[in-house]
């Protein structure tokens, strides 16, 4: 009976193992590199769609003559998340108001990094990439008049920001709901 050659088949599972070993930072990839843009800049622009209790934008009056509005602070669960997770990437986020329509153009023509504001996984808009249903409580009791869990939307393509982003909401739904904060 011939003896088969362990040599080969050792040197091909050492070469697999390298070639895997590196795939760490090349896998995912954003094409845009959106997400080493973001942590480069220290700056990640969201858009924010007025949708309670999820994303609530409150506008704060100036006051005086033209009582004109003066800046806008979004608050709501949605809100929470992404600043926590603008927090572990160590960067600012920019809130920008936006409509669902104008929030999905903006985020493909990628003049914005993430939106949110009660998005569905039934969302008529499919020019983007969107996180799996970032809480199972959330999933289970809210919906956005579909009966659909929600989601968060980044540039399509863009799947570094997007394991990133699905990583921390994965790690904040096994986070107790007091330690959120």
């Amino acid at each position: 009976m011939a003896r088969v050659g362990y040599r080969p088949l050792s040197v091909a599972l050492l070469l697999l193992v390298g070639a895997l070993a590196g795939c760490d930072q090349f896998i995912p990839m954003d094409p845009d590199k959106t997400l080493d843009r973001v942590t480069k800049d220290g700056v990640m622009i969201v858009g924010v769609i007025h949708h309670p209790p999820f994303v609530n934008i409150v506008t704060k009056k100036q006051g005086g003559e033209n009582d004109t509005p003066a800046s806008t602070a979004p608050s709501g669960r949605e809100v929470e998340l992404v600043a926590g997770f603008a927090r572990k990437l160590d960067v600012t986020p920019n809130w920008q108001v936006v409509d669902i329509a104008s929030g999905f153009k903006r985020l493909a023509e990628r003049r914005i990094d993430v939106l949110i504001g009660g998005l569905t996984t039934k969302t008529p808009f499919t020019d983007a990439g969107f996180t799996r249903p970032y809480d199972r409580e959330e999933t289970e009791n809210a919906t956005h008049g579909d009966g659909a869990p929600h989601v968060i939307a980044v540039p399509r393509g863009e799947n570094r920001l997007l394991v990133t982003l699905d990583r921390y909401l994965r790690d904040e739904a096994q986070t107790a709901p007091e330690a959120r904060q």
